[in-house]
Formats: structure tokens, sequence, C-alpha cells
């Protein structure tokens, strides 16, 4: 009878600290989260093609794909301006090495790879080259049309403010050419190309 006694009050102790535990996480130490992301998903997902691709360029690639993935089946692919205008290794504190592309070089480059849609970080990277001459392409409006501003909402401090989304208005390709990309980080290179 004691042992049943000893029993519960220890369950009820480990009930207790465990609900208290969660009560303080959540009122002081909230999951972090950044919203904006699945708007912009969306409002590309709605926009653009099958078999083609979207651009990102930005701090959260991982929100956004989860994103693109969560809320269709469509064959849409998405593209890392990273990995295409850097040789990166996993990130950038580990290492990068710029491919020097100009602004005509990218846009050619999105225009042979279908890309319609670029979701961009405003000021992403924009020390090196690449990346500068890229948020510049998209600020040409001869050559791309500001769809939609998005601000990012987060519960920390983070210097993504807002995402906008931008439509190419250059000769997209109907089909991707073929494309591979380098991951220096794991030594291995991917491509849009199925085995046959």
């Amino acid at each position: 009878m004691l042992s049943n006694i000893s029993q519960f009050y220890t369950t009820l102790a480990a009930l207790f600290l465990a609900l208290s535990n969660v009560g303080y996480t959540m009122a002081f130490r909230p999951v972090p989260y950044a919203q904006g992301y699945a708007e912009a998903a969306k409002v590309v997902l709605e926009k653009s093609p099958n078999n083609s691709f979207v651009l990102f360029s930005g701090q959260r690639d991982g929100s956004f794909i989860f994103n693109m993935r969560a809320f269709t089946n469509k064959n849409i692919g998405i593209l890392r301006a990273d990995k295409i205008l850097l040789s990166l290794s996993i990130e950038r504190s580990r290492g990068y090495k710029d491919r020097g592309f100009d602004e005509n070089t990218i846009h050619d480059l999105l225009n042979q790879y279908a890309v319609h849609y670029v979701v961009a970080q405003s000021d992403f990277w924009i020390d090196i080259p690449s990346m500068l001459a890229l948020q510049n392409l998209l600020r040409d409006s001869t050559r791309f049309e500001l769809v939609q501003r998005i601000s990012v909402k987060a519960n920390y401090n983070t210097e993504d403010r807002e995402i906008s989304i931008y439509r190419n208005l250059g000769k997209v390709a109907a089909i991707p050419k073929p494309l591979f990309l380098e991951m220096v980080g794991i030594g291995r290179t991917f491509s849009n190309q199925k085995n046959e």
C-alpha cells in the first residue's frame, strides 16, 4: 500500500515537473519562427508552370523549400542562388568562391534553366559580386517584374525582414537545360537529369 502511494506521488511530481517545464518554455523560450516563406511559396506555386524552376536567394532556403513541397505535387524545382553563383562549401562561413557572373550571364542562365520566378531576400550577401549582380538584375524593370513584397515576421532578431517575388520577363526556355551542381561540401554532383 505504501509503495503504491509513493509511486503515485512520484508520478505526480514528475508530471508537475514536466508541465512546469513546458509552461516555462512556452512563456519564456518559445520556438523561433519566421513567417512569410509559406506565403511566398503559395504565390510562386500558383503562378509557375509545370516543369520549371524557381530561384531562391536568401537565408531561409530550408523554410522556403519545405513550404514549396508541402503545398503541391507540381513538378517545380527549386534552385538556390548561392549554389549556382558560388562554389559554396555547405555554408558561407566554411568557405566559398565567387564564380564571377555578371547580370547578363545570370539572366541567360535563368532563362536556360526555365526560371520563371525568383524569390529573393533583400540585400542577401551583396558583398559578394555575383550576388550583388543578381540583386541588380532583379531590380532591372526591363528584365524582371516585381510581383509582390512579403514582410518577414519573426519572434527573434533576424536580418531577413522582407522577401520579394520577381517574374522573369526574358525568353524563358520551355524545358530546362541539363543542370549539374557540384556540392563541394559533400563531394558530389547533382543533376536534374533522370538516369535512363
